[in-house]
C-alpha cells in the first residue's frame, strides 16, 4: 500500500475496505439472540435433568427403607426367640436337658 492510501485510510469513512456499520449491528443482534435461546435451551434442560435426578433419589430412598424392613422382617424370623415361638405353635415341645452337654476341656481331648 503506498503513503498516501495509508494515510488517507486513517479516516475510516475515506477507506476503501469500508464497514457496513448497519450489517455489524445486525450480525451483533441476531448472534445475541442466538446465544440467549442457546442458553435458554441449555437451561431448561438441564433443570428437567435436575427434577428427573430428584424423583430417581426419592425412589431409591425408598426402595432402600423397603430394604431394611425387609432384612428387620429376616433378622426376626431368624432369631432364636422367634424360631422357638412358631416351634411352640407348631407343638413342639420345650427341651428337658441340652442336647450336647458342654464340659471344660482337658488336656486329654486336646490331643
Amino acid at each position: 500500500m503506498p503513503v498516501p492510501e495509508v494515510l488517507s485510510c486513517v479516516c475510516l469513512h475515506a477507506c476503501r475496505w469500508k464497514v457496513d456499520y448497519i450489517l455489524m449491528l445486525r450480525l451483533s443482534i441476531g448472534l445475541f439472540i442466538a446465544a440467549v435461546l442457546v442458553q435458554l435451551v441449555v437451561c431448561n434442560t438441564t433443570a428437567l435433568k435436575t427434577q428427573e435426578l430428584h424423583a430417581l433419589d426419592q425412589e431409591i430412598a425408598l426402595v432402600q427403607s423397603q430394604i431394611s424392613e425387609i432384612n428387620q422382617q429376616i433378622y426376626l424370623s431368624s432369631a432364636i426367640s422367634g424360631m422357638e415361638a412358631r416351634a411352640h405353635t407348631l407343638g413342639f415341645l420345650p427341651m428337658d436337658k441340652p442336647v450336647n452337654s458342654v464340659t471344660n476341656p482337658t488336656i486329654a481331648r486336646a490331643f
